[in-house]
């Protein structure tokens, strides 16, 4: 990931070819690979995710709340449902928000590994 002058902000070595991505209001990508949605951070923290698998490839237009758009190999729009949970909980310890985190560990929704790992980091 680049800035408008080609300056490095964040970079993954991925598996698969990348297909498709787009930002979404937190200046996130949220990209598609053949078999995963995913997401990565565009800061410092190179902080990145895998929201769900796939059994098809999509290519991803747009990214709200807790759905991805995106199109599939036949041109048709599908609108994938994501739990993102995880993604959550990384922002709000990203920007600090303490509140949120804690809520969402009262919540109890997360997994305890990512909870240990992602702070670990």
């Amino acid at each position: 990931m680049l800035t408008k002058n080609f300056e490095v902000m964040n970079q993954l070595k991925e598996a698969s070819k990348v297909k498709s991505g787009c930002f979404d209001e937190n200046n996130t990508f949220i990209y598609s690979t053949s078999t995963h949605l995913k997401y990565m951070f565009a800061s410092e923290c190179k902080t990145t995710g895998t929201f769900k698998s796939l059994e098809h490839p999509v290519y991803v237009s747009f990214f709200m709340k807790n759905q991805i758009f995106a199109f599939n190999r036949t041109g048709e729009m599908q609108i994938i449902e994501i739990n993102n949970t995880d993604y959550i909980f990384k922002m709000a310890l990203q920007k600090k928000n303490l509140l949120e985190v804690k809520e969402i560990l009262s919540k109890g929704t997360l997994c305890g590994h990512t909870i240990v790992s992602y702070l670990k980091e």
